[in-house]
């Protein structure tokens, strides 16, 4: 409600709730350009609290503000008929960029232009040109929010189009191949794969090495993509990548990764290679979304109870003494347990409840990761009590349909991917996508630890 007869400021655009009760004021700023334009019906405002809003005892609350424009306000929108002030000079260039701007479909671009143009709208610029910056930012915030939504689709997509094929078991575990509703051609190369034909190479970020880092170099001409929970033995020690990064064609990349050889600081002749992918409960001390660090000592805790199940001792206490001691058991699941060709990836069920969801772009791509990624699942089984109950159909299903239904709001990594924190009941992972296609999700149980601030800065060697 306007309060032309305020004693500070004759401007004033006076806020009351719904008994029609006072409970504050507009924003000065916001009322000095509002308050002439509504003055001269050309708006009429409404504004609410926005739901889950955090209001302090006699403090600022934000107010989400509607404005309506009345027939008249057409004009304010038009080049004035008589330029005879640089506010009027200002104005029909502002009228001009708005017509343009409208069909820019770039967030950014639009919000960089009204940067600029923003130092020239001062004080003293008409009340309709500060209208159309306000609009220009809202035109900006429509698009965001339109490309959120388009972004969410992918994840949401990709899951609800998966079909759950038959199910294969042996032993503790229970196999559902998934399928996706239309076959695409790869848009990465596992970094495994690559590693393998010599399109990548990784080494130490320096000569004195980082623990919770490494770079990786792509040699080829295709996007690589390294997969959380890959491990990499050599170099100063063995690591888990702690979460998915591509990493472009002729460029390198710093790997976000974690220590899985506690005892070891020291180069032993070998350079980095791919040995296989950590079993769920291992990856399952995953990268925070928000770091893409992994808790240190949580997945120490976890390799050494992984080695302790498989009666294990390794002088430096690495994972890769686990696969060695259960090669046996493993190629025994392997001989029953195989992933259809056509398969974008699958869901692993464990003594009844399931271990991990893996999914990729497209079936090469599944496949050319199973001999290394089965072996984590394959690891976990090997030992431990033998329950060998059956993972039920439905419960995939189920998970899937959940995680697509929670598809949360994704930010931007640092090598150019769309990146989503991915949850469904007890489960919660990443999912990966370059442009509008997805390239990996994975989903395994996961226990929170705690994860101190900084951890990482002061990691002892």
């Amino acid at each position: 409600e306007r309060d032309p007869r305020n004693a500070h400021d004759s401007n004033a655009i006076r806020v009351e709730n719904e008994d029609f009760a006072q409970v504050g004021h507009l924003p000065k700023q916001v009322a000095q350009w509002m308050a002439p334009l509504i003055d001269q019906g050309f708006l009429y405002v409404e504004g609410r609290i926005p739901p889950g809003a955090t209001i302090e005892h006699n403090r600022a609350a934000p107010l989400a503000l509607t404005l309506y424009q009345t027939p008249a306000a057409r004009k304010l929108f038009e080049s004035p008929d008589v330029i005879d002030s640089g506010a009027a000079a200002l104005h029909d260039v502002m009228v001009h960029a708005w017509k343009r701007m409208k069909t820019w479909n770039d967030p950014a671009l639009i919000r960089e232009t009204v940067s600029k143009l923003g130092s020239a709208v001062g004080r003293n610029a008409l009340p309709q040109t500060k209208l159309i910056m306000q609009l220009m930012r809202m035109r900006a915030d429509e698009l965001d929010a339109a490309l959120l939504e388009r972004r969410r689709d992918i994840l949401r997509n990709t899951l609800r189009g998966l079909r759950v094929g038959s199910a294969a078991q042996y032993s503790r575990l229970t196999l559902f191949p998934l399928y996706a509703a239309n076959g695409k051609k790869a848009a990465v190369v596992p970094l495994d794969a690559a590693l393998k034909k010599g399109q990548a190479r990784i080494d130490e970020v320096s000569e004195a090495g980082v623990v919770n880092a490494l770079r990786a170099e792509n040699l080829g001409k295709y996007p690589v993509a390294a997969f959380q929970g890959l491990i990499v033995i050599g170099g100063k020690q063995d690591r888990m990548i702690a979460a998915t990064t591509v990493v472009w064609p002729k460029a390198t990349a710093t790997l976000r990764v974690g220590c899985v050889e506690r005892n070891r600081w020291a180069h032993d002749g070998r350079a980095f290679n791919a040995a296989a992918y950590a079993p769920p409960s291992v990856r399952a001390c995953r990268a925070r979304a928000d770091t893409a660090d992994v808790p240190q000592q949580g997945l120490w805790d976890a390799v050494d109870a992984c080695l302790a199940d498989a009666g294990v001792e390794s002088p430096t206490s690495t994972l890769a003494a686990g696969f060695k001691s259960a090669a046996q058991r493993t190629r025994e699941y392997a001989r029953h347990l195989s992933l259809d060709k056509d398969a974008v990836g699958f869901a692993m069920g464990l003594d009844g409840e399931i271990a991990g969801v893996e999914v990729f772009d497209a079936p090469v791509t599944a496949r050319k990761v199973w001999p290394l990624l089965r072996n984590g699942y394959f690891l976990q089984a090997a030992h431990g009590e033998q329950k060998k109950k059956r993972t039920p159909k439905k419960t995939v299903q189920t998970l899937l349909k959940e995680a697509a239904a929670n598809a949360p709001g994704p930010s931007e990594g640092e090598d150019g991917t769309i990146r989503f924190a991915v949850s469904a009941g007890d489960m919660s992972g990443e999912a990966v996508a370059i442009g509008d296609r997805l390239c990996h999700v994975s989903l395994h149980p996961v226990t929170e630890p705690e994860f101190p601030e900084g951890e990482w800065e002061e990691l002892p060697l």
